[in-house]
């Protein structure tokens, strides 16, 4: 009884399921193959859904596109260009500029004072040696100033400069411009003071040097010269 029941089931879903027409037969929900319904062959088949069916055919034609060649144009780029990291603008960090400030008052320059130290090497010209050789020995070259009795060393670091009159003093005081010399031994030898002054004591020292033998031996010979 029950395969009777069955069976019945199957022959009205087999009423059910038949098309009205021809043309209607192809847009049924259940195909036909061969002639033959799916409940002949004992198979049932549900509609698709249109929404499946659509997103199927826009992924075909999505996949279609992709497969088209490619046509590389200025806009790609462009649009590359702008997305580069090089193009994006970075603002300024608060810390690091406080750090270059820091760096910036670290390396100011140096005051007047400090540069004192830092004196450039001069060249020693044939000139410049003879002012120096003239400075170790300034003790000799006035008699009424004197000087400790250390010993003097040649600096690393020095300078040459000009003694400028004060404003207060007098113009006869003064130095006029023609006894300016370029050196100091030029000063030196343009006054008439320290000319006189050592032209005494170099008459000293030769009458001290020419004293004893060889001066009676030199008063000799003059006399027979004369004669």
């Amino acid at each position: 009884m029950e395969s009777g029941s069955i069976q019945d089931l199957f022959a009205a879903l087999k009423q059910a399921g038949k098309p009205n027409g021809a043309g209607s037969a192809e847009k049924t929900t259940f195909g036909v193959r061969n002639g033959e319904t799916d409940f002949d062959q004992d198979k049932l088949e549900f509609d698709e859904d249109p929404k499946m069916a659509q997103q199927k055919t826009f992924y075909e034609i999505e996949q279609h596109l992709r497969s088209l060649p490619r046509m590389q144009t200025g806009f790609d780029a462009l649009s590359k260009s702008e997305s580069s990291p090089k193009a994006v603008q970075k603002l300024d960090d608060p810390v690091s500029i406080l750090h270059l400030r820091k760096k910036d008052a670290t390396t100011k320059k140096p005051s007047t004072t400090e540069q004192w130290f830092t004196i450039p090497k001069p060249e020693l010209t044939r000139e410049l040696k003879r002012d120096l050789l003239v400075l170790k020995h300034r003790a000799a070259l006035d008699p009424k100033r004197h000087y400790k009795k250390d010993k003097w060393q040649l600096p690393e670091r020095f300078s040459v400069g000009t003694i400028v009159e004060d404003k207060s003093e007098f113009f006869s005081s003064r130095m006029k411009n023609k006894e300016r010399k370029s050196t100091m031994l030029g000063t030196l030898m343009g006054s008439d003071d320290t000319n006189k002054y050592f032209k005494r004591k170099y008459t000293e020292v030769q009458a001290k040097k020419t004293s004893g033998a060889k001066g009676y031996y030199k008063k000799v010979k003059d006399k027979r010269k004369k004669m």
